[in-house]
């Protein structure tokens, strides 16, 4: 690693295990799982290592975005980054069935697709295009209902399963903080909160730095920037693109570019069969050979990567031409763009004034004091 790729980096998030039973166990692991970026994180003990564990495969940010020119080229690309983040978001929440119908008959590839066609061109796009499309022809012809039984059960198992291999789809955990709700979740707990969010307990218990979060809190901030520039409110449009780009450049980039790479992982693929049909060679060769319900989730991987290290520096670029964007000419041209219709999908981020007594953490009575 050299000097400069240091101080390139933001500041980790390393700490040390305070018990050396669980630094044991977490070393176990990594002899078996360390194919996974996530589980060498949990084997780092300072920061030296961290870079040592980083060194070359650290995020490409270097990539020129778009500069709009006009308030229309303005305007074509904040709905894109719009549509690219909806459309991530429920990649990587729990999967309705109406977006599983989605993706069958080709409606997600197709509004994805032209999204990134307005911001960037990088063949990880085609590349997950590919698997994604490879699904669909597998998939799209057999009986619905089995095949959103097996794709959840699939997202579950990836993701939330707790049994090796899984990704823990948490910053504090990829930014080896060695614990869940660590510096990271409070840190993003913060940006929602300032943003005027907080996670609603309705919808779940799960950390603010979750994956899905994270990805839904980049989509309702862009969302808030549209909806200010339609109203002509120009000072906030700007104020919720430095959120994009906090948002970014201190927390996305820094953790799920490593998640999308355990996520193609070919080794995890393969070992996701030996957990619950280890028996069945059948099955297991269908993970090391075939095309299964996780190709899928393969194909958003470097679609997201790829999203990310472009957006790192589109969002900049966005936040220094708005300044001399004409607010009026944009809230014209906006007029027309609806508000995503989110009624059916499994979001988790509540506006403080739109919360219920559901949305509260649970507190108990305070006891009588006599």
């Amino acid at each position: 690693m050299t000097a400069k790729s240091k101080t390139k980096r933001k500041p980790t998030k390393v700490k040390s295990w305070m018990d050396p039973d669980l630094e044991k166990k977490w070393k176990k692991f990594k002899k078996k799982h360390g194919y996974l970026f996530w589980v060498r994180s949990m084997n780092v003990r300072d920061d030296d290592e961290w870079y040592e564990l980083i060194d070359g495969i650290e995020p490409d940010v270097s990539h020129s975005p778009k500069v709009p020119k006009t308030e229309e080229e303005y305007v074509e690309i904040l709905k894109s980054r719009r549509e690219v983040y909806f459309q991530l978001f429920r990649c990587y929440t729990e999967p309705t069935k109406t977006f599983l119908a989605e993706i069958l008959d080709n409606s997600f590839s197709t509004n994805l697709d032209s999204s990134l066609k307005t911001l960037f061109d990088d063949p990880r796009v085609r590349d997950g295009r590919d698997l994604i499309t490879m699904f669909v022809e597998k998939f799209g012809q057999m009986p619905f209902e089995k095949v959103y039984d097996s794709f959840s059960r699939e997202y579950m198992t990836i993701f939330y399963d707790g049994f090796f291999p899984w990704l823990s789809c948490y910053e504090s955990i990829y930014r080896s903080e060695k614990q869940l709700m660590g510096d990271c979740t409070q840190e993003v707990k913060d940006l929602y909160k300032l943003a005027g969010y907080q996670v609603a307990v309705r919808f779940g218990n799960d950390p603010p730095d979750d994956l899905k979060l994270e990805m839904e809190f980049m989509f309702r901030i862009l969302e808030e920037e549209l909806s200010c520039w339609k109203s002509g409110n120009k000072d906030m449009a700007i104020e919720y693109l430095k959120l994009q780009r906090e948002h970014i450049t201190k927390h996305m980039i820094e953790w799920i570019p490593y998640l999308c790479d355990d996520l193609i992982n070919m080794e995890f693929k393969a070992n996701i069969a030996e957990k619950f049909h280890y028996e069945d060679e059948e099955y297991r060769k269908a993970y090391r050979e075939g095309v299964v319900e996780a190709d899928f989730y393969r194909g958003v991987g470097p679609i997201t990567k790829a999203m990310l290290e472009h957006d790192y520096a589109q969002v900049d670029t966005m936040l220094k031409v708005a300044v001399d964007m004409d607010v009026q000419a944009i809230s014209k041209l906006c007029q027309d763009i609806p508000k995503k219709d989110v009624s059916k999908e499994h979001f988790h981020l509540v506006k403080f004034e739109e919360m219920t007594d559901r949305d509260k953490p649970y507190l108990p009575p305070h006891p009588n004091v006599t």
